[in-house]
């Protein structure tokens, strides 16, 4: 099995840490790690300050939208959890208002077809591979481009 954390990060961090998204990583990583109370509470105000909140119903009618597209795939949904099951694996979903967890088995490809489809819904989704300790952006946020303007005179 496969597990995923997937944060929705606020588009301003996301501009400034792309590229730096092991900074990101390592402050989501250190919650995990800490055992002293007034950092983990420390580290616990500087996520709620980097990531939004997450629309389950969103997310839900996202996914919904996605296996419908698609012949292979079933679904099975209870309250906070959303089950996609074809014959190469299967992708189980819980959605909580800060986070996504995503746990894949089977094909690679489960993953990447739930990636693709959250993609879909927001362009600011981080995701962090918890075994693997990788993180990378579902979809790379686009870099600023600066204009200049010319001084005429």
């Amino acid at each position: 099995m496969r597990l995923y954390e997937i944060y929705l990060i606020r588009q301003h961090v996301a501009n400034d840490y792309f590229g730096k998204d092991d900074k990101l990583f390592q402050l989501f990583i250190e919650t995990k790690t800490v055992r002293d109370a007034h950092l983990i509470q420390i580290l616990n105000k500087q996520i709620k300050y980097v990531t939004r909140h997450i629309v389950a119903t969103a997310v839900y009618q996202c996914i919904e939208k996605n296996v419908r597209m698609t012949q292979h795939k079933k679904m099975y949904r209870t309250w906070k959890n959303l089950r996609i099951v074809d014959d190469k694996g299967s992708i189980n979903l819980r959605c909580f208002s800060d986070q996504l967890i995503i746990e894949a088995t089977g094909s690679l490809n489960q993953e990447a077809w739930m990636f693709e489809a959250l993609r879909t819904l927001d362009d600011y989704f981080l995701a962090i591979d918890c075994q693997n300790c990788m993180s990378g952006w579902l979809k790379p946020p686009k870099t600023v481009s600066l204009v200049r303007a010319r001084a005429e005179g």
